[in-house]
């Protein structure tokens, strides 16, 4: 070994990248923090009729559903 032993790697891993940037992220982030956010992105409408948003609506479980949402939009 030459003198003063091993140097510290100084570029960032990716592991150290991608863990940053989930860090910044994060859904406690302060300027996120009183969000809520919901995504129907992968709704399928293929599901069997007991489980469409209008089975629901026609039951009163949307409503309850939309209920449950807005309750956890009012946590502070």
């Amino acid at each position: 070994m030459g003198k003063g032993g091993f140097q510290k790697h100084k570029q960032e891993s990716f592991i150290q990248k991608v863990l940053k940037e989930k860090k910044e992220r994060s859904v406690n982030d302060p300027e996120r923090l009183g969000n809520f956010q919901i995504s129907l992105q992968y709704y399928n409408d293929d599901q069997p009729s007991e489980h469409t948003l209008l089975t629901w609506q026609n039951e009163g479980l949307l409503a309850d559903a939309l209920d449950v949402l807005k309750g956890y939009c009012q946590r502070s």
